[in-house]
């Protein structure tokens, strides 16, 4: 019935395939190539920044509990002898 359109629908089937399908095809083929550099460096990026905040908290916590806390009686005297040392110099 529509044999007559037969070139036009070749052509456009030739059109598709250039200009869509083609390019589809080679962008898959480009992601399935450099899909397992992705994921490595995405568990990279996940793996760094778990250790990093563990580092971190770590640290803290060590800092927080060998950081030597003078008294209050103590403090007061370092702070007046600071001021008197700056009144001296002034």
């Amino acid at each position: 019935m529509f044999y007559f359109m037969a070139p036009f629908f070749v052509f456009l089937e030739t059109l598709v395939d250039v200009f869509f399908r083609l390019p589809y095809q080679i962008v898959l083929s480009l992601l399935d190539t450099f899909y397992p550099i992705y994921v490595f460096c995405g568990v990279a990026c996940i793996a760094g920044g778990i250790i990093g905040v563990t580092a971190r908290i770590i640290s803290n916590v060590l800092v927080s509990l060998l950081e030597v806390r003078p008294s209050v009686k103590t403090e007061v005297a370092y702070r007046l002898r600071k001021l008197d040392k700056g009144k001296a110099k002034a």
